[in-house]
């Protein structure tokens, strides 16, 4: 066993909780403990040496105030991981062993959703090193010579590309830029148009015939009401980047 101080957030006042700018310092509590052999992963050494336990909440600034604890890792724009912060607190103290499991389990939890997020990050790295790869083969062999010419340049050429490559591959499909408000159309489907799907999804791509919502209310208890839908063909995650859709 391992003996520490087990610091933890004690406040009953939910207003007292969130006060805009207020530091918890008065909800602290701390109980000197024998930690057991399964807890002392939890355990780390404060400025003073001493072996302390930080529960809801990531130990003390330099002037003595709790600090927030990071969690709900997530992808900012797609390029790094960031997170929001927030203290947690408990209602009552019911027992050390109950302070020490809340801590373990979500540290668990927190490292497992770092780990999620930051593979999701590697994930979209490999994917835009493909693209970008795939996007320079196919400019020196099939790009006109004014986007040959900005990519030797230097610019940013993906829409560019992507727009040149759909003429090319599929010229009756548009980029889709709506909020991909769609729901897929089960009933009175033309056969010539289920065939086409047909024949992009062997040819690779995500396809699917929709009803486009068009003209929509908004409502509390049932979510989007469609006013008005057109039916169309989309083809989702177009070379990894964009919708298209062809209208029917």
């Amino acid at each position: 066993m391992i003996k520490a101080k087990v610091y933890y957030l004690l406040e009953k006042s939910w207003s007292e909780r969130y006060l805009e700018g207020s530091s918890p310092i008065s909800a602290v509590k701390c109980i000197e403990t024998e930690v057991e052999d399964g807890y002392k992963g939890l355990v780390q050494l404060n400025d003073e040496g001493e072996a302390v336990i930080y529960v809801g909440f990531d130990g003390f600034d330099e002037e003595n105030n709790p600090i927030k604890m990071a969690y709900n890792y997530y992808l900012d724009d797609n390029i790094k991981i960031t997170s929001d912060y927030r203290f947690f607190f408990f209602d009552e103290f019911t027992n050390v062993e109950y302070l020490l499991r809340w801590k373990q389990e979500h540290d668990e939890y927190f490292n497992l959703l770092y780990d999620l997020t930051k593979n999701n990050l590697a994930n979209l790295k490999y994917k835009e090193k493909v693209f970008n790869s795939v996007k320079f083969t196919w400019i020196s062999e099939f790009g006109s010579e004014e986007l040959k010419a900005r990519l030797n340049e230097g610019h940013n050429v993906d829409e560019n590309y992507i727009f040149e490559r759909l003429v090319e591959e599929l010229p009756d499909f548009d980029v889709y830029y709506g909020s991909q408000l769609w729901q897929e159309k089960e009933d009175k489907v033309d056969r010539k148009h289920l065939v086409e799907v047909k024949k992009l999804r062997r040819s690779g791509y995500d396809a699917k015939i929709v009803e486009v919502i068009e003209v929509y209310e908004e409502d509390d208890f049932f979510g989007i009401i469609p006013i008005k839908t057109k039916d169309a063909i989309v083809i989702e995650n177009y070379l990894d980047k964009v919708a298209l859709v062809k209208y029917i």
